[in-house]
């Protein structure tokens, strides 16, 4: 019996180096006869190889939802399911599933290495996974994992493949990877928000978009890599303000342009030039303190290239049309040569793009493509002279998107109808506007994904309210929830109201208690969302909807991780000593601002402002681009310095005021 064992054992082993010799190593080649009878023998289980995936289509460098790929030879779609947490695997030519893998936590996004592999961003993690596909069960396992940053958000790669750009949004950094390892090459601070990012066609610069800030930077990526690089900024819009205090302005309270929802940037290519095409949503503040919300793709060529075409009109946060913003949309493009995109004014507030979240762009056709989220909107625009924007509808709520090479066609994820569908474009340039519903000339399919983790019905009903669009009952103007309340935080906005100025409020671990609204006016929050509609022009959810909406605004409570567990973690330097002030009787900070300072005492309190306004969250305080309620200060040394009744801050010395900013910085 010894003997038959070893007999079949030599013979595995010289079967298994055979085939190693004649092919060498292959990580598509399939089991040989000697590994599987070896493993028979030893009784050991098969150790399956991992199946390549190669990336699929033009742009692959730059993180999404929804992946274009091969595996085995056949072309699929890879959908990174937030809801299920899981990578779903699906045949691209009919959307028929073919594999499913459960995750640790819920991905924000991924994309295909050069490698075969698949990195995933995991958030609540603070880390990006890298995942093999493997025969077994056609599963994904993780293989390595990058450690990063609190919140990460978006990658990129750079053009020869061989470094791994990360975005994080709390911790507002962009970090550097080796791609085929896990080593860290390079660190830098960003403004508020970062999300997506992408590189240009050499890999010389990197671009990264904001989800509530007036710029997209800028990085020179030799510099950056080599530790010298700090982020320089192309501006989005105009500055409407004088430095400094003026007769008019005294106490220099003039807003400037604010931009928000940059969730998705990208590379256009046309003919021998490069474009960086960002859409972005703008609010522009009026002689009256109105701000104004515009749609566009940011330009830094001192305007948009397609003018005139606002909707006309201010509606908004107010009791009178005069007293918010307009909603109206503008192309614009961001960095080399501009593209000749132009705009028609589109009154149907179907047109609109008020959250834009994903974009591709087919260069065949010489078409930018922007999912419209809260809508079941793609708009449309064609980037050669004269011609024109129209909208395609995909049937439901678009949350990322991929054009199948060639450009011919489109595949969309909705993640509120968990489908995946697919729809033919025109094969030609768009040389004229045409009807909303005619652009698009067929649906192939729409593959609804099964649901495997429950997800309460109410919930998921108050989340589609909150990220709809032109939804009246909401809004007079078609603000979402969601346009105000970016990722449930702010959108660095000074608004107009009734009551003064009011810089719009963090909601994510902010709900868990009334009062509510800056004065604390409401003790419910089902009375200060009735009012806020009310103000926002909306004619008021029925009572079940309303409902529906707060069984899902409350879940933001769950607030996510910023930088670091700042209560445990020594900071070191200024910030340590910025911490032990912040917690000291002397200045009396961490009474109302608990926890550190991302929490609050949930009490209103006279700050000599004016009135009584209830404690906010200090939680990514210093991203802010104004302080207090009403904006009224311009940095956190300002209201250091001359909130009077704000505990004693304003008894600080300047040194004590920056090692105090220190630590409110890693909040």
């Amino acid at each position: 019996m010894q003997a038959k064992t070893a007999l079949v054992a030599v013979l595995a082993t010289t079967l298994a180096l055979g085939c190693h010799s004649k092919r060498g190593p292959d990580p598509e080649r399939k089991l040989g006869l000697g590994e599987r009878l070896s493993a028979i023998v030893t009784k050991k289980p098969l150790v399956l190889p991992p199946v390549r995936v190669a990336r699929l289509g033009d742009d692959v460098r730059r993180s999404g939802a929804l992946l274009l790929a091969k595996t085995g030879g056949r072309a699929v779609a890879l959908v990174l399911d937030q809801d299920d947490e899981s990578i779903d695997e699906l045949d691209l030519e009919s959307g028929s599933p073919i594999a499913k893998t459960r995750l640790t936590s819920v991905p924000r996004g991924g994309l295909v290495l050069a490698d075969g592999t698949v990195a995933v961003v995991l958030p609540e993690e603070n880390a990006v996974a890298v995942f093999a596909r493997h025969v077994e069960g056609a599963s994904y396992r993780e293989v390595r994992r990058y450690v990063t940053p609190a919140d990460p958000q978006a990658l990129a790669l750079s053009p020869d493949d061989g470094t791994l750009y990360v975005t994080t949004g709390a911790s507002h950094a962009l970090v550097a990877f080796e791609a085929n390892g896990s080593r860290e090459l390079a660190r830098a601070e960003l403004p508020r928000g970062p999300r997506g990012l992408t590189t240009n066609a050499d890999g010389s610069k990197i671009y990264v978009s904001h989800a509530t800030y007036n710029a997209t930077s800028v990085l020179d990526s030799v510099s950056f890599l080599a530790g010298r690089g700090a982020p320089s900024s192309i501006p989005h819009g105009m500055s409407h303000c004088a430095p400094g205090p003026t007769p008019s302005d005294p106490e220099g309270e003039c807003m400037d342009d604010v931009a928000r929802h940059g969730h998705v940037i990208l590379s256009a290519v046309q003919g021998d030039h490069e474009t960086i095409l960002a859409p972005v949503v703008i609010a522009r503040p009026t002689p009256l303190f109105a701000p104004m919300k515009t749609t566009m793709i940011a330009s830094d060529f001192g305007g948009p290239l397609g003018l005139g075409n606002g909707d006309g009109g201010i509606t908004g946060y107010g009791s009178s049309a005069s007293s918010g913003p307009a909603e109206r949309f503008e192309v614009r493009s961001i960095s080399g040569s501009p593209i000749g995109i132009s705009t028609r004014p589109m009154m149907s507030p179907e047109s609109k793009c008020l959250v834009p979240v994903s974009a591709a762009y087919a260069s065949a056709v010489e078409t930018l493509y922007v999912a419209c989220a809260g809508t079941n909107r793609v708009e449309a625009f064609g980037t050669a002279p004269s011609s024109k924007k129209r909208s395609l509808n995909v049937g439901a709520s678009p949350d990322a998107i991929a054009l199948v090479p060639g450009g011919q066609k489109l595949a969309v994820w909705s993640l509120q109808k968990r489908a995946l569908s697919m729809h033919t474009l025109q094969s030609r340039p768009v040389a004229h506007a045409v009807p909303v519903d005619s652009a698009m000339e067929s649906t192939i399919y729409a593959a609804v994904l099964p649901r495997t983790v429950e997800k309460d019905p109410t919930w998921l009903a108050g989340r589609e309210l909150f990220t709809s669009t032109f939804d009246k009952r909401i809004s007079g103007d078609g603000r979402a929830c969601a346009s105000c309340h970016v990722d449930g935080a702010d959108d660095a906005i000074v608004w107009s109201t009734p009551q003064g100025k009011r810089r719009t409020r963090t909601l994510a671990g902010q709900l868990e208690s009334g009062p509510y609204g800056w004065m604390g006016e409401h003790k419910t929050l089902a009375d200060h969302v009735k009012v806020t509609e009310r103000q926002l022009g909306g004619t008021g959810l029925p009572e079940a909807e309303r409902e529906k909406l707060l069984a899902y605004v409350r879940t933001l409570g769950a607030r996510k991780p910023t930088r670091e567990p700042t209560l445990k973690k020594d900071l070191g330097g200024e910030a340590e000593k910025g911490r032990t002030l912040f917690a000291s009787q002397k200045y009396d900070c961490a009474t109302c601002h608990t926890g550190g300072g991302v929490d609050s005492d949930r009490e209103v309190h006279d700050v000599g402002s004016g009135g009584t306004f209830l404690t906010p969250t200090l939680a990514s305080v210093s991203t802010r681009p104004r302080f207090f309620h009403d904006g009224k200060y311009k940095s956190l040394d300002a209201l250091l310095a001359n909130a009077k009744s704000m505990g004693r801050a304003n008894e600080m010395t300047p040194d004590e005021r920056r090692a105090m900013t220190a630590y409110l910085a890693t909040l």
